[in-house]
């Protein structure tokens, strides 16, 4: 069996990482995206597209686009619907319930040269995902391919920005413990007072009884 040289292996290996940092840099929150939501049978779908401009307005973490000309990205979502049978007052009748979804998030230029072909789509795209419906079908596919989006993409910043508040956190701390934790200097005043009292010729009468310290 011939083996395969171990460098090629470690060059792919980084050109792949590589090709998944870009991708995962490519979003910034405040940038704006523009919004489309389409019928598997690539009618327009309003009322998708509404609950999908709802979800990031509720994230705040990127901005709608108005226009395709002022977006940084367009998000796309194709919905395949099905229609299922209820009853209600033994009259039976059909509902129209999402089946599943697709989204993708491409540059404003692909989706302008390719958006008649998914195929295309699928391989220009900086993000994408396929969810189906649940059992119940609760018909909450966009909000939750909206939290996935933001999950892959904007808590990123967000975690390090609490490390970095942990960080000054810890160093104020170590510098001057009393102005993040004031009970602790109340402990320390007391106990330095304590000190102080058991020395000798110290006024037992001079000693301030503690409140809501340590001997209460």
């Amino acid at each position: 069996m011939k083996m395969q040289n171990p460098f090629s292996v470690v060059a792919v290996l980084l050109i792949l990482a590589s090709a998944a940092s870009a991708q995962e840099s490519a979003f910034k929150a405040g940038q704006a995206l523009y919004v489309v939501a389409v019928r598997s049978s690539r009618q327009p779908d309003p009322s998708t597209e509404r609950k999908i401009k709802v979800e990031f307005e509720k994230q705040k973490s990127f901005k709608i686009a108005i226009s395709l000309q002022s977006a940084d990205f367009v998000f796309l979502m194709v919905v395949e619907y099905e229609f299922n049978q209820v009853m209600f007052n033994n009259i039976g009748a059909g509902v129209e319930e999402m089946k599943s979804v697709e989204a993708f998030v491409v540059r404003p230029d692909a989706y302008t040269q390719h958006k008649a072909d998914l195929d295309n789509l699928r391989d220009k795209a900086l993000w994408r995902i396929r969810e189906n419906n649940n059992a119940r079908r609760t018909n909450d596919l966009p909000k939750k391919v909206v939290q996935k989006f933001h999950e892959g993409t904007a808590p990123r910043n967000s975690s390090r920005g609490a490390m970095m508040n942990r960080s000054r956190t810890a160093m104020m701390k170590a510098r001057r413990p009393d102005l993040l934790f004031p009970a602790d200097r109340a402990h320390k005043q007391q106990s330095r007072a304590l000190r102080c009292s058991m020395a000798p010729g110290f006024p037992i009468a001079s000693f301030p009884r503690p409140v809501g310290g340590l001997f209460n």
